[in-house]
């Protein structure tokens, strides 16, 4: 493993990737930095939704979620009628997720 770490340093310095070995280039879109920079703004809330009884209405749900622009992913538990989401929060809100359940539908409470 120590090794694998060293040669990836070492590819990396030398092939002068962003982000990597104290480059202090721009970030370029679509480059490693600007992926991590997107990462950051990953973030995950749960939407407790009014009408979800089966796995037929969970996937409807998830359906509709996942259509949102940002949507990274959507559960939906048919038990526990919640929704839990992933999203880009400098694309997407909360807002949005939920006005996009409610068009399917269901009944929505933010939850955690």
């Amino acid at each position: 493993m120590k090794h694998l770490f060293a040669l990836i340093l070492a590819a990396s310095t030398a092939l002068a990737l962003p982000g990597f070995a104290g480059d202090s280039e721009k970030c370029e879109k679509g480059s490693a930095c600007c992926a991590t920079k997107a990462a950051a703004n990953v973030t995950k809330a749960q939407f407790k939704l009014d009408g979800v009884t089966c796995a037929t209405s969970a996937a409807k749900a998830e359906a509709a979620l996942l259509k949102v622009k940002g949507v990274k992913s959507a559960h939906v538990c048919p038990d526990s009628h919640v929704a839990a989401v992933e999203f880009d929060k400098s694309v997407t809100s909360s807002r949005r997720i939920s006005s996009a359940a409610k068009k399917a539908g269901f009944k929505v409470e933010k939850g955690s």
